[in-house]
């Protein structure tokens, strides 16, 4: 991300705007003790274009019209002219003094400081780019020149130099030696401090990952070693410490550095921020950004350093708003980490005060640090570590929440493994419960069978009694009426027995309807007479039926049964009628007639209704359902209060 930092990092100096009035231009004089330290400010900095390149140094100052520093920037582009910068010093005490006159490590072809003593002209200070770091003049990033005036003198101090890339005006800087030496104990102090910072929020990223496998923490860890690095490469140490004797190496490390903090720094923002799915089109722009910087990479021996640095800053410039928009935007939809990734890209372009100068310099505009309190390099630096605090916090942020989120799934995980352990334990209750209602069953059929065979015997041993009887014959109708009532007991007693639904289709067979209407009017016309109450049974000529029956029997026995109960005064009919498959039944009364809601409660086992006799136990309509259900007749009741009522059953017709 921060490619353009080597930018920011090169003292170019900005050809001086041409004097109209042809008028030499003189610098103020810089006035020094021994112990000084002085930033060198516009007006004491004298211009002049070295067009040639080729001439002898003193030659050039012969003919040197000497012109004020304009910062005017220029684009970048490869820039064919050399400079010398004039700066006139004096020594104002009483005693001899050495200061140290340099700038910082830039890419140029060469750099030459000379000094105009009492002795002539004489060279302190040689700089090549292609030069190995025991042949320059330079400590740690600097390039410098010591000089010595005597007390009460003067001298002038010049700089000639050949730029690589064209950057905005960077001044020149003397300083005693003592605070030269105090400045380089600083510059390694901080240094210190920020690989430091940097080395511990990789560690407690690289924790994090291991710990909870987050890869975006990997990733800052990626982007935070590149920044590290890059930042090393531009301060002169890794050529000064790590690579000494590799110039060419090292004027291309930059650039290899700098590629690897965008596509870190790429990778990293569409990972956290999760673009592939929240903001695809962002993605696709990091996606763009990413091959730029490869693209950058390799074609990099292949194009001017200008034009391979414009295209760094505009990718740096993306990341950076790409970054505070999109953190921006993800943060609007809920995601508080993104929130803080968006405030960390602020932060590092605020207090990055090279980024922020240079940034300008693209637009015209000159943006002067003061320099007094930190260096420019050292904001950077801050900017670098508060930037990464604020992702690491981001991060922190984003892991708790998908803590909070893994705790409430593991909760929510929790309560279904407890409800499905709540239901197999009821299906296993069920399935116990089940269990013991089918033994009960088992053991109530044991029962029904153990009666069923005792109330047998005793209707034998009638029948038996009976058919002695008989010999008389004016017992016999009697006789034939009871014979008859053994027999359908004895068969309805069997039945209970049995499985309904096999047994209905097992004995299920053509019957005479007529036969079973007349046989329920016999029956039933004794008592109906008791009550002053007409039974009447219409005949039909619908004779046979497709039924079981003792189910049909016993369902019209109850049905004339109730009727006769209910039914005070009037008339009991019965009539059938029928359609192509079925024949219908009706037993019509002119009884109380119930409501709706009454013959739902009848229909319940054990409910009886309101007859005068009191009689019966109220199972008569719920075993007429059951046996309808059973047989799969049609059953249908339609009562009307005080006028009576008609009950219809649907018999199948035998084909």
């Amino acid at each position: 991300m921060l490619l353009g930092l080597v930018l920011i990092s090169i003292p170019v100096l900005i050809v001086a705007s041409p004097d109209h009035n042809n008028q030499p231009f003189e610098p103020a004089m810089v006035v020094l003790t021994p112990t000084d330290s002085f930033f060198l400010e516009r007006q004491h900095l004298a211009l002049v274009e070295d067009s040639e390149r080729d001439r002898p140094f003193e030659a050039l100052l012969e003919t040197a019209q000497w012109q004020p520093v304009v910062h005017n920037p220029i684009p970048f582009g490869h820039q064919k002219s050399a400079y010398i910068v004039r700066i006139d010093i004096t020594n104002t005490s009483n005693q001899d003094g050495y200061w140290i006159v340099g700038t910082d490590l830039c890419i140029a072809d060469f750099m030459d400081i000379y000094q105009q003593g009492e002795s002539g002209l004489q060279k302190v200070t040689e700089y090549r780019l292609y030069s190995r770091f025991a042949e320059r003049d330079i400590d740690f990033r600097n390039i410098t020149g010591q000089i010595e005036i005597k007390a009460h003198s003067s001298t002038t101090v010049y700089i000639h130099y050949a730029s690589v890339v064209t950057s905005s005006f960077i001044f020149p800087r003397i300083h005693a030696m003592k605070n030269f030496e105090k400045k380089i104990q600083t510059d390694y102090f901080i240094l210190a401090l920020f690989f430091g910072a940097m080395l511990c929020l990789i560690m407690v990223n690289l924790f994090q990952y291991f710990a909870l496998k987050n890869v975006s923490c990997l990733l800052f860890c990626f982007q935070a070693f590149f920044y590290a690095i890059f930042t090393s490469q531009i301060t002169g140490f890794n050529y000064q410490h790590l690579w000494p004797e590799q110039p060419e190496f090292n004027n291309f490390a930059y650039i290899f550095f700098g590629t690897g903090i965008l596509i870190s720094a790429s990778i990293f923002a569409k990972t956290f921020l999760n673009t592939k799915v929240l903001l695809p089109k962002v993605n696709t722009l990091f996606n763009g950004i990413i091959a730029s910087a490869i693209a950058l990479l390799i074609l990099h021996p292949f194009i001017f350093p200008g034009t391979a640095a414009l295209i760094g800053w505009v990718l740096y410039v993306a990341i950076i708003v790409t970054g505070i928009l999109a953190g921006f935007t993800v943060y609007r939809m809920g995601n508080l980490s993104a929130g803080l990734y968006s405030l960390g890209c602020v932060f590092h372009i605020g207090l990055n005060a090279s980024a922020l100068s240079s940034i300008a310099n693209l637009f015209g505009i000159y943006i002067h640090i003061d320099q007094s309190f930190l260096m420019t390099d050292d904001w950077n630096k801050i900017s670098i570590l508060i930037e990464g605090l604020t992702f690491t916090l981001a991060l922190s942020r984003q892991i708790n929440e998908l803590k909070i989120e893994n705790d409430k799934a593991k909760d929510e995980l929790l309560i279904n493994i407890q409800n499905r352990l709540y239901d197999a334990e009821l299906l296993s209750l069920s399935e116990q419960e089940k269990n013991a209602a089918f033994e009960q069953i088992q053991n109530n059929a044991v029962r029904i069978a153990s009666a069923t065979h005792d109330l047998l015997q005793p209707i034998s041993s009638i029948k038996i009694a009976m058919d002695r009887l008989d010999e008389n014959e004016s017992n016999k109708a009697v006789l034939e009426h009871i014979r008859n009532s053994l027999d359908f007991l004895a068969d309805m007693t069997i039945s209970i027995t049995g499985d309904s639904r096999d047994e209905f289709e097992q004995n299920s067979s053509a019957i005479p309807l007529n036969d079973i209407l007349l046989g329920c009017q016999n029956h039933y016309s004794h008592k109906a007479a008791e009550k002053s109450l007409t039974l009447t049974v219409k005949e039909t000529d619908l004779n046979i039926l497709k039924a079981h029956k003792i189910y049909l029997t016993r369902i019209l026995d109850n049905l004339i049964n109730n009727a006769i109960l209910y039914t005070s005064k009037g008339s009991i009919s019965i009539y059938v009628r029928s359609d192509t498959d079925r024949a219908f039944i009706t037993i019509e009364d002119t009884g109380p007639g119930f409501t709706n809601n009454a013959i739902e409660d009848l229909s319940r086992p054990f409910i009886r209704g309101d007859n005068p006799e009191k009689f019966g136990f109220g199972l008569g309509l719920s075993i007429v359902r059951y046996l309808c259900h059973e047989s799969n007749y049609s059953l249908n009741i339609d009562s009307t209060p005080g006028k009576g009522s008609k009950i219809t059953v649907g018999v199948p017709v035998a084909k």
